[in-house]
């Protein structure tokens, strides 16, 4: 916010203020939940006066989602991918991925797990063309592109190996959150396990 004027850093502030207390409904009982009268009450603002912020409780809760995906996909964008092997840096993308999420484990459970349209538009992902709408798996799919080119991979399709890595990944971050798992050592050694199985049908070495 270091750029914007003071007018432009309060409306931000309020934004994120309401945002914020939208998603302690969100977390605990669901979309269903969300109440902008509540909301209102709980910030000292009019419900009239969100509507200056939001155009209703479905761009709350766009809003709210594309802000924690944008803050979950931070880390993995930050990855430099001529680091390390493309294997190694799938691996660690991966691990900061689960570890940011469980930061909100209770919102994305939500999300993930629900059938809303609402949610559905922000997060699906087997359509082809909706992948490279969602920041985490676009750089999955851009890192593995990159694998191809620098021949580290046999030639595949990306996307379909991206949609597959990625929900493989998404069945382990799902077990740890409903079983409330703590251990993240052990989670990193599952996330290793798990993409060097994969690795070996897609290394163009046949190796892990």
């Amino acid at each position: 916010m270091a750029n914007l004027s003071l007018k432009e850093q309060k409306h931000e502030l309020i934004k994120s203020t309401i945002l914020n207390a939208a998603e302690k409904y969100f977390v605990s009982g669901g979309i269903d939940a969300v109440n902008l009268r509540k909301i209102a009450q709980d910030i000292g603002y009019s419900a009239t006066n969100i509507y200056k912020y939001f155009q209703d409780k479905d761009a709350i809760i766009q809003a709210l989602i594309e802000k924690r995906m944008q803050e979950i996909a931070q880390n993995i964008t930050s990855i430099k991918p001529d680091q390390n092997s493309i294997k190694d840096i799938i691996a660690l993308g991966f691990k900061l991925h689960i570890h940011k999420v469980l930061e909100y484990r209770e919102h994305y459970k939500t999300v993930m797990l629900s059938k809303e349209k609402v949610f559905l538009d922000a997060t699906s992902m087997l359509e082809p063309t909706t992948l490279n709408r969602l920041p985490a798996q676009r750089r999955l799919l851009e890192t593995l592109k990159i694998g191809i080119d620098k021949g580290e991979l046999r030639e595949l399709d990306p996307i379909k190996t991206a949609q597959v890595l990625w929900s493989g990944m998404f069945g382990i971050l799902i077990r740890v959150i409903i079983e409330d798992y703590k251990d993240l050592a052990y989670i990193d050694q599952l996330v290793d396990t798990y993409v060097d199985h994969m690795f070996l049908g897609i290394n163009a070495n046949k190796k892990a």
